[in-house]
């Protein structure tokens, strides 16, 4: 299984497509509580568009304002989670202090547009990410390939676009300040 790891630094997830926060033992370790979800806010988590599939729980903490959820489509084990939030959050915020402290690899975006076929390593976008069409993250043939996305406010994708692994297996994980809002029919793994 594919890992896909958000972790919002401050407050909101707008999605308008999925979100999916999966955990493997090497991203639990990371993640401690926080491993199982899908959308963590710390006011509100917004789901803007309808057929958002969802794998993970949701919650929000110190927030409790959860909108659109009557249009997810919930995977495997999976639901609104604000009673386990608050503890999800204090290990989000370790987390969060690990993977800034990593070093960066990666400085080829400084504008934050993510294009093409990108290694393994950890990326400095600047203030914000986007991307359009398709981004590839080669792992190398490597099942324990580890991408790194850090931009201080918002991810962005634009509809259709979408973010898959090639030649192995891997752990993304993004660190934003603020916010993510998914094109339609966009997918991150």
């Amino acid at each position: 299984m594919k890992n896909f790891h958000l972790a919002l630094t401050n407050s909101i997830i707008a999605a308008s497509a999925a979100i999916v926060f999966t955990a493997a033992p090497v991203s639990a370790a990371i993640l401690g509580d926080a491993a199982g979800y899908a959308a963590l806010g710390g006011s509100t988590v917004t789901f803007a568009a309808t057929n958002n599939n969802v794998t993970g729980n949701v919650g929000v903490s110190p927030g409790t304002s959860i909108t659109g959820d009557e249009s997810i489509h919930w995977g495997t084990a999976s639901g609104i989670d604000t009673g386990n939030a608050a503890a999800a959050h204090a290990s989000l915020a370790s987390a969060i202090e690990y993977l800034e402290s990593l070093t960066v690899t990666n400085t080829d975006f400084p504008t934050g547009v993510l294009t093409g076929t990108l290694d393994p390593g950890v990326y400095d976008l600047g203030t914000t990410a986007s991307w359009a069409g398709n981004i590839i993250l080669d792992a190398g043939g490597s099942n324990d390939a580890v991408f790194v996305f850090m931009a201080s406010t918002t991810l962005t994708s634009s509809d259709g676009s979408t973010v898959t692994i090639e030649n192995g297996d891997a752990s993304v994980y993004w660190v934003l300040g603020t916010s993510v809002t998914l094109g339609g029919s966009s997918s991150i793994v």
